[in-house]
């Protein structure tokens, strides 16, 4: 693996509800939440919001993964702050269809205009969220070059 050759900026803000905030960032664009059901010291302690990615891939079965490959490659690596287990990165899901990269098992049904079978957006600002210890922080990283600095962001 690359060495670490992004900057990642920590700014703490008050908290709220992960839910909350994501109804108040999201604009319409991709966004996404991931937050914790069952909240406990070991387990369920960490939500994050993530909105407006700066690259988004959007793809089929046929070539999902390898889009989604060649995005982490040129993608710089980063160490997160010390305190916050998750940071800016790729978000994103997989859909069913995916199995057809997997195994070639013929489908019964005709493939329908529909959502991309993977989309991941790689995100260079989020927002993490300590449930625990109520706590949260806007995380941001230079990710890509040529955008604004991880300190503007934060």
């Amino acid at each position: 693996m690359a060495e670490p050759s992004a900057t990642c900026v920590v700014r703490p803000i008050p908290y709220i509800e992960p839910a909350c905030a994501f109804a108040a960032l999201r604009d319409g664009g991709m966004a996404v939440l991931l937050e914790s059901a069952a909240v406990g010291p070991d387990t369920g302690r960490y939500s994050i919001v993530a909105v407006d990615p700066v690259q988004l891939v959007q793809a089929d079965w046929r070539d999902g993964f390898d889009r989604l490959e060649a995005l982490w490659q040129t993608h710089p690596r980063h160490i997160l702050p010390h305190g916050w287990p998750i940071g800016p990165g790729f978000f994103g899901s997989f859909g069913y269809e995916l199995r057809r990269a997997l195994e070639r098992v013929p489908s019964r049904h005709e493939r329908e205009e529909r959502p991309s079978d993977l989309v991941f957006g790689l995100f260079d600002t989020v927002v993490v969220f300590d449930l625990v210890d109520r706590r949260a922080a806007v995380i941001a990283c230079d990710l890509v070059p040529g955008g604004s600095t991880a300190a503007a962001r934060a």
